[in-house]
């Protein structure tokens, strides 16, 4: 179908990867993602539309690492814990959820996700975990800034 909207959700690695999460995220980008994966099917379909969930990660990570979001104090407050405590080494909390949810929102509708609510329920209907009331704003800006700076989201020349 012509009129059909296509995506490419680019996911993350595991935070134990022995090369580095972070290295891997930022070195498969382009050489796997892109040149590998969306730049063949854009040949041969047509027009498809990157969801940089992976650099998402990356960024808030980063952000977080550098004391730039009140209230969360490493990357793994993105992920959900294993029955000892330890952090899923794949699966994001409800956290991660939201800011994916985020990335999702700012790619389908070229909208930056700036005052969208952070206090969400799940499917069950019982509280999600929502991130501190302060770092929602800083969230929301990372991931506007993140998926503004890659041309494959379509944003670049929406926002530009």
């Amino acid at each position: 179908r012509p009129d059909a909207r296509v995506y490419l959700y680019e996911t993350w690695h595991r935070l134990d990867d022995p090369q580095g999460w972070l290295a891997r995220i930022d070195g498969d980008l382009e050489r796997l993602w892109l040149r590998r994966l969306l730049y063949p099917a854009v040949r041969q379909a047509g027009p498809i539309r990157l969801i940089p969930g992976g650099q998402v990660m990356a960024a808030a990570a980063r952000a977080i690492g550098a004391g730039q979001v009140p209230g969360l104090s490493r990357h793994e407050d993105l992920f959900a814990q294993d029955a000892e405590g330890r952090a899923d080494p794949i699966h994001f909390n409800d956290i991660g959820a939201w800011l994916l949810a985020l990335t999702h929102f700012a790619v389908l509708y070229h909208r930056p996700p700036a005052g969208l609510p952070h206090r969400l329920r799940r499917a069950d209907g019982q509280p999600a975990t929502p991130p501190p009331d302060a770092a929602a704003p800083v969230l929301q800006q990372v991931v506007w800034r993140t998926v503004t700076r890659y041309p494959a989201t379509g944003l670049v020349a929406a926002v530009g």
